[in-house]
């Protein structure tokens, strides 16, 4: 986590993002790691000009093992960064950041979007703060 996390006190709302996966797939342990070159998500909070509540920015290796923006969302998400928007969601309740973190560190997992009424993964329906049985369901799929 990147040193904004601490400082705007979104320490205990991002370890809830991350902790929420745990234990659903034997396959899926997020944990924070002590070295920023150690880890695969970084986690950012500030203040940023957009309208969205949290953006996750996927990475790829590229043929020639650089890392890039991936820009069409088409390769392999498991690098890159979660930025929650102070902008948008800092007088919110700490249940709607804990939402935003969840869904975030979702997609961190290679969760895309889906319209399944009941899932944490439904974009601009943040009505649920943990995985529902679909999230857990494509979780389990994606990383057997």
């Amino acid at each position: 986590m990147d040193s904004s996390v601490s400082s705007n006190n979104y320490t205990s709302i991002l370890d809830f993002g991350a902790s929420s996966w745990n234990d659903i797939s034997a396959n899926v342990s997020l944990s924070k790691v002590s070295k920023k070159d150690d880890s695969q998500v970084r986690a950012y909070v500030s203040y940023y000009s957009q309208f969205w509540d949290g953006q996750w920015e996927p990475y790829y290796t590229d043929s020639k093992g650089k890392l890039s923006f991936d820009s069409n969302n088409f390769e392999d998400w498991s690098v890159g960064n979660i930025r929650l928007n102070l902008q948008q969601i800092g007088t919110s309740s700490s249940s709607f950041k804990k939402k935003v973190a969840v869904h975030e560190f979702g997609h961190s997992l290679s969760l895309a979007h889906n319209n399944d009424d009941v899932s944490v993964m439904k974009p601009g329906d943040l009505s649920f703060n943990v995985p529902q049985k679909a999230d857990k369901t494509h979780l389990k799929n994606r990383w057997k």
